[in-house]
């Protein structure tokens, strides 16, 4: 088959196998029900019903302008019709495609962008269609670099002054030539198990990370997080769920963990991704879920391998339910040997499902089992926090053993780790001056401290959580030439800092959460260094845990599958109450 585009571009061949014709067949279904979305039609339904729903009623997608097509000799294989070219014109962006229907089985991934050119590489040809403009359909040649952009069209000068305005408002750019006023980009690959693969920092796609499914482009209009969500266009993974899981597994948890660990994982990311989809948190920004740990790290296929495919298979549909409700399974690094309440570190009402779980059995622990009492004081605590007490969460001889030598050779892993550190930050430990505290509280929430006196902690959970800070040092005094503080030498009042919440707690030093920027965790005690006159010079922050502690502890995870529990009994005993059920 011979397929021809009339755009600015010249004829691209691009022979398809019989197979795919009637994958094109599917993609222009798709785009035309996404152009019903854009028009303002009727919005799909979310990815899933809620539980004990009647099914979303199917809805009829309006028959699109037709496009005359010439009919095919019998001594020639049928042709796609020419397109004309589109004239560019000034025109408002789409409204946002609404998240697939629950039949589809399909889910939409917002991925990260660098800023960068928005850029895509297949071994297969790709097919391009504009979902705003039904008929409008493009087709690129295998192993080909496209560009898109933003398009722009410059005006008359306005006395004297020039106005630009977009048209499209996106620009395709191929080997082959440049194509303008596409509304948006819908982008399928010849061969259903090809990848395309994807750049937005100016590199070449041919190396970028390979994704499963079709790609969608428009224009950003609306950043969920700028620092994620970075350039002029909105890239979003249009990919089959079970496709989506063979990622986010072995990302989320090294594929060398016993299989019914793998499969506890399986589940609780599919319970996860279902919750958050179900939430529609994210529809205002055109998809259901983020590709990075602000939901779960989703890599498209780069890291997937036979073991962790093979959990998500072999747990395909199961999803984790709580009284009728599909229960956003949540899970983290490690906990440190408790995990948390989510009211322990989040806003909001307690969720039932998730509470606090002593993972640590009292005969095989018995250490954890005397440190840890019903009613912990801040002593307590500290000997909890500066102890490598044995637990399920607790790494072994070998683990330390690798983490030392990653250190050696990695200059990121010695950044992430310091010397007292264990694997998975299950304990850790800061210094911090008194000077150094009071600069960052200075930074972070608009006061004048000079100089760090006191950290105290105000509430803690009962999982050890710290829920509320106060750090409190004395003012500046005068006025200050920089923005470096100078104390002086008279007296000055204090002035106290309440931080409160796991995120601020943790970002508290930087403003930022991540690996490097926060504190590991928001379970810690602040022991007071002293110089030889008894005054404060700072402080060990001593630490246990990595992550909000939330769920299943993915480390405990792993040591209740070596000691022979399968992956309903791990589940179970991190998220209380909970049913493991097929999807229907």
């Amino acid at each position: 088959m011979m397929f021809s585009s009339q755009l600015t571009m010249r004829p691209l061949p691009c022979r398809l196998s019989t197979s795919f014709r009637f994958s094109l067949v599917a993609i222009l279904g798709l785009a035309s029900l996404l152009a019903v979305a854009s028009r303002g039609g009727t919005p799909h339904a979310s990815l899933l019903p809620p539980p004990e729903s009647s099914p979303p009623t199917p809805q009829a997608t309006p028959a699109s302008t037709p496009t005359k097509t010439p009919q095919p000799a019998a001594t020639q294989a049928p042709q796609l019709a020419a397109l004309p070219k589109p004239t560019p014109q000034a025109t408002a962006i789409p409204a946002l495609p609404q998240p697939l229907a629950a039949q589809d089985k399909l889910i939409r991934v917002g991925l990260c962008t660098k800023g960068g050119a928005v850029q895509l590489w297949s071994r297969q040809p790709l097919v391009i269609s504009d979902p705003a403009q039904p008929g409008l359909v493009l087709c690129v040649k295998a192993e080909d670099k496209i560009t898109f952009s933003k398009s722009a069209v410059t005006k008359k000068p306005n006395i004297g002054k020039a106005n630009t305005f977009y048209s499209g408002p996106l620009e395709i750019r191929t080997s082959a030539g440049t194509s303008g006023a596409w509304q948006s980009a819908l982008i399928y690959a010849a061969a259903k198990n090809d990848f395309i693969r994807l750049t937005s920092d100016n590199s070449s796609a041919q190396w970028g990370r390979p994704y499963r499914g079709m790609m969608e482009i428009a224009p950003l209009t609306k950043a969920f997080d700028a620092s994620h969500y970075q350039g002029a266009l909105r890239v979003v993974n249009v990919v089959e769920m079970e496709e989506y899981l063979k990622g986010v597994v072995p990302w989320e948890m090294t594929p060398s963990a016993p299989l019914e660990a793998l499969k506890a994982q399986a589940i609780c990311a599919r319970s996860e991704l279902l919750a958050k989809a179900q939430s529609k948190r994210f529809h205002p920004h055109g998809f259901d879920v983020t590709d990075y740990d602000n939901c779960q790290g989703y890599p498209g296929a780069e890291n997937e391998t036979p073991a962790s495919t093979l959990a998500v298979e072999q747990t395909k549909g199961q999803v984790l339910y709580y009284k009728g409700r599909i229960a956003d399974a949540v899970y983290g690094t490690n906990s440190g040997g408790v995990t948390a309440s989510d009211e322990d570190v989040w806003k909001g009402s307690a969720t039932p499902y998730l509470r606090s779980v002593r993972d640590f059995s009292p005969s095989l622990h018995s250490t954890m089992a005397q440190v840890i009492k019903a009613n912990m004081s801040e002593d307590d605590w500290a000997a909890y926090c500066s102890q490598n007490l044995p637990a399920y969460g607790q790494p072994n001889t070998s683990d330390r053993r690798q983490l030392a030598s990653r250190r050696a050779t990695s200059r990121r892993v010695a950044q992430l780790f310091q010397d007292n550190d264990l694997p998975e930050f299950y304990r850790w430990s800061r210094f911090i001056s008194a000077e150094a505290m009071a600069k960052a509280m200075t930074a972070q929430f608009n006061v004048k401290m000079a100089v760090a006196t006191e950290i105290r902690v105000l509430e803690r959970a009962p999982s050890g959580h710290i829920k509320k800070l106060a750090v409190s040092g004395q003012q500046f005094s005068g006025q200050l030439a920089s923005s470096t503080p100078q104390p002086t030498a008279d007296p000055r009042p204090l002035t106290t800092v309440t931080i409160q919440g796991d995120s601020q707690i943790r970002s508290m030093l930087t403003g930022r959460m991540g690996s490097t920027t926060a504190l590991p965790s928001s379970t810690f005690v602040a022991l007071p260094q002293k110089d030889a006159t008894g005054a404060v010079i700072g402080w060990i922050l001593k630490g246990a845990g990595w992550g909000h502690g939330v769920g299943m502890c993915q480390r405990g995870a792993q040591n209740h599958a070596l000691a022979g529990w399968n992956c309903q009994q791990i589940l179970q005993h991190y998220f209380t109450g909970v049913e493991i059920k097929r999807l229907p």
